[in-house]
């Protein structure tokens, strides 16, 4: 999932102007799931008290960060939605906003 999250968060960089596109918020969204995800792996392959603590911490902090991605999400698509509906309206081609 991290892996895709990095790969989606390369197309909307390149192609839109966002919020979320300009905080980075794909990368280092999906760096913590492909961190997470390695852990856990390790933590399963070998169960070590310190790995499994390490993988439990790292999921926390990954559900957190995740949290903090839907909110920057929520928000990019708020304003852009809202500039996209005045854009549509009114016919201002000279408009620059950070949803264009």
């Amino acid at each position: 999932m991290g892996v895709i999250n990095i790969l989606f968060g390369a197309v909307l960089s390149r192609t839109l102007w966002s919020i979320a596109g300009i905080l980075g918020a794909p990368f280092w969204t999906g760096l913590f799931y492909v961190i997470s995800g390695s852990l856990s792996v390790a933590a399963d392959k070998n169960p070590k008290i310190s790995l499994v603590k390490g993988s439990l911490a790292m999921n926390i902090l990954s559900s957190i960060v995740a949290g903090v991605g839907i909110i920057i999400y929520l928000v990019d698509l708020a304003v852009c939605s809202r500039y996209n509906s005045y854009a549509y309206h009114s016919y201002d081609s000279d408009t620059v906003s950070l949803c264009s």
